[in-house]
């Protein structure tokens, strides 16, 4: 995979529908491998109303405030990058999530993780991105360790949407 093959770009409305489909209709095996157990997700209509107001709330700024950047190969929207929470000028914990299965381990994570890492830094102001990956995803693991994003501790997912027991390792990088 070339660089240049990957872009990203801000989630727009025409994205939801991927994404709905990725959190509501993938293998329920696959959402809960990133620990989240999806009876305790919120209905459908409000999470897709939640990114139609991110995306209209957007278009208002004169600068770009998206926390949600869709990954693009070649034109093909394949997944998106996230940052929740993210406090501007401190922090931010990044998410990342591929609906198309046939962009995994091919490279598209590690040119894509670089990349929206250098926005969210520039756009908010960040001093620091945490990563909290369960441990059972060695994919994403391994993506970080090629990237030499330091790991700084173990811990346990905290939020109303996870199982309780799911482990993680703790990355984090920080602006220079």
């Amino acid at each position: 995979m070339n660089e240049s093959d990957v872009q990203l770009r801000d989630l727009q409305l025409e994205d939801i529908s991927s994404i709905m489909d990725y959190w509501y209709r993938s293998p329920l095996v696959e959402i809960e491998a990133m620990g989240v157990d999806r009876s305790k997700m919120i209905p459908e209509e409000e999470f897709r109303n939640y990114f139609v107001e991110k995306v209209e709330s957007n278009c208002q700024k004169p600068d770009s405030q998206m926390t949600h950047l869709i990954v693009e190969v070649n034109g093909h929207p394949i997944g998106y990058h996230s940052l929740s929470p993210c406090a501007v000028n401190e922090e931010g914990t990044f998410h990342s999530h591929f609906w198309d299965k046939n962009y995994i381990g091919i490279g598209v994570g590690s040119i894509s993780y670089k990349k929206a890492c250098d926005i969210y830094l520039e756009r908010f102001n960040l001093k620091k991105i945490i990563f909290k990956t369960p441990i059972k995803n060695i994919a994403a693991t391994r993506i970080k360790e090629k990237l030499n994003i330091k790991k700084v501790g173990e811990g346990v997912l905290d939020g109303s949407v996870y199982f309780e027991d799911t482990y993680v390792n703790i990355f984090e990088i920080y602006k220079l």
